[in-house]
């Protein structure tokens, strides 16, 4: 909030690249426009700190940064593209951090209990997908599905039992 440009920098490094593979992972976009999208995150997370309406993090920055940045890639690219919810930046984020906070330790239990107690084929899909970065296509091929799309379809099903279970 005091401007410092050495800080700013070394944040703006810090999640340049898993905030960029993020959105060319779920998104589809080039590096150009995962650059833009990323330059104008930064801008806007800068501005909540400066206006005052980010005071406190609920979560860590990394995870405010990918949220930022999928709210900015639904508004400039809103023809249908992959869409991302908080759920999905989480379990991304959980494979991918080392430590965390006591409450985010609490979070994380909660979801890995949840996606435990949840049965065939959903915690395979959900565990594959996120923790082995398992592709779909491997996905369905795994599980004899007919297609790529039934496997995501699942998926989507399957995000929202988890959802439901996490919610309770």
């Amino acid at each position: 909030k005091g401007g410092n440009q050495l800080v700013i920098k070394e944040l703006y490094l810090q999640h340049q690249q898993a905030c960029m593979a993020f959105l060319r992972k779920h998104y589809q976009m080039s590096n150009a426009d995962a650059a833009d999208i990323y330059q104008d995150t930064i801008l806007a997370l800068y501005e909540n700190i400066l206006s005052g309406r980010l005071q406190q993090l609920e979560s860590n920055v990394k995870t405010y940064i990918l949220a930022i940045a999928k709210n900015l890639s639904r508004k400039k690219f809103n023809s249908g593209q992959k869409e991302v919810d908080a759920l999905s930046i989480k379990l991304e984020y959980l494979v991918e951090e080392e430590s965390f906070s006591e409450e985010e330790e609490v979070a994380i239990q909660h979801l890995e209990t949840a996606l435990n107690e949840m049965g065939e084929p959903c915690s395979s899909i959900l565990k594959w997908f996120y923790y082995k970065k398992m592709g779909l296509a491997a996905i369905a091929q795994e599980l004899r599905y007919q297609s790529v799309d039934v496997a995501k379809t699942q998926k989507s099903r399957c995000m929202k039992q988890l959802k439901k279970a996490v919610n309770k």
